[in-house]
């Protein structure tokens, strides 16, 4: 049964490696995200993966930005200040 306010639909995980926090990211489809990430090279061998949310969009990505930021993951870099595309219904 789809929700009707697809907004709320946000996760915000966070991938952690045998050395600590490696990447911080938000989706709506957490199972095809982390399929994806599983072909990169720096996936690790056995992941400890964590998940919040749902979130509206504007707050996973503010929650997103905030995480990358204060607990800075080896692969993010610095936050992302792209602009997202508005979200399908």
């Amino acid at each position: 049964m789809a929700s009707p306010n697809p907004e709320y639909h946000v996760l915000v995980y966070r991938i952690y490696g045998p050395d600590g926090l490696i990447y911080v990211g938000q989706t709506k489809n957490i199972h095809a995200r982390l399929l994806a990430h599983r072909t990169k090279a720096w996936w690790p061998v056995s992941p400890l993966i964590t998940v919040e949310g749902p979130y509206r969009r504007t707050t996973a990505l503010e929650v997103e930005r905030q995480a990358i930021a204060l607990e800075r993951p080896s692969l993010n870099g610095t936050p992302s200040t792209r602009t997202r595309k508005p979200l399908k219904s």
